[in-house]
């Protein structure tokens, strides 16, 4: 079932794009003087929030514009149809806002917009949780830390774990297929660090700017030669050996 989900969704944003290539056009959106001098009362962030949100929804309307044709057009060999609005979201800034998206019906059933499909950008709710918790903002703490719109949701602590585990499962697994083959050092360490009962030896390298990074890392029960030397092995097979001397 999620498969063909994602199919769906991958069609659409599809169509949507191809749409965008072919169709390049201009959206104008006009704000009331007194609604923009009350947003910005409670800070520009406000303004931006509710100005964006509403780029987003008229995006969409356009696409479903371009599906169905002008609302009161009459065409008899029209497929698709307007079906009025449910419930949604959209991320603004790294924050979920809720907003009500407009449906689109097909003989089959409700047919997704590649617009809307766009704009929940998970994965940019990932990368922001990720790197805020990593730099000392605790997940209870998060929400009353990085709210900046008052409908924003998505932000208490069980969320926010949620996707703090999500965006790390995804890191680990790219850890070890992550190519090196640009990468220039000045220093490459081995070190042995425990975790959850097991043992790891971790590979930290040290680039011309004096970062330090993970390069890869590979589980063995002690700092041998048989586990230095697989570790070593695999980091050759990324091309690491590849870019010549690395040292000054």
């Amino acid at each position: 079932m999620k498969r063909t989900y994602q199919i769906r969704e991958w069609k659409a944003i599809e169509q949507f794009r191809s749409y965008l290539a072919d169709n390049p056009g201009a959206i104008q959106m006009a704000l009331p003087l007194a609604e923009i001098a009350q947003l910005l009362r409670q800070g520009v962030s406000q303004l931006l929030h509710e100005a964006e949100k509403r780029l987003l929804l008229m995006i969409m309307d356009d696409e479903v514009a371009w599906l169905t044709g002008d609302r009161h057009a009459r065409r008899r060999d029209r497929e698709l149809t307007r079906w009025g609005r449910v419930r949604g979201s959209v991320v603004v800034h790294g924050q979920k806002l809720p907003i009500r998206r407009p449906r689109v019906r097909s003989p089959r059933g409700e047919m997704k917009l590649g617009s809307y499909e766009l704009f929940p950008q998970e994965e940019a709710m990932q990368r922001q949780v990720w790197d805020r918790i990593m730099r000392g903002l605790t997940m209870r703490g998060y929400g009353p830390a990085v709210r900046e719109c008052g409908t924003a949701f998505g932000v208490q602590k069980s969320a926010v774990t949620d996707r703090f585990i999500q965006a790390n499962t995804k890191r680990v697994q790219e850890l070890p297929h992550r190519d090196l083959h640009n990468t220039r050092l000045c220093a490459l360490m081995l070190d042995g660090v425990e975790f959850r009962g097991e043992h790891m030896l971790v590979a930290p390298g040290i680039d011309r700017t004096g970062r330090k990074m993970i390069l890869g890392l590979h589980q063995g029960a002690s700092e041998n030669q048989e586990v230095c030397d697989a570790l070593l092995a695999d980091l050759s097979k990324r091309a690491w050996t590849s870019c010549g001397p690395c040292w000054p």
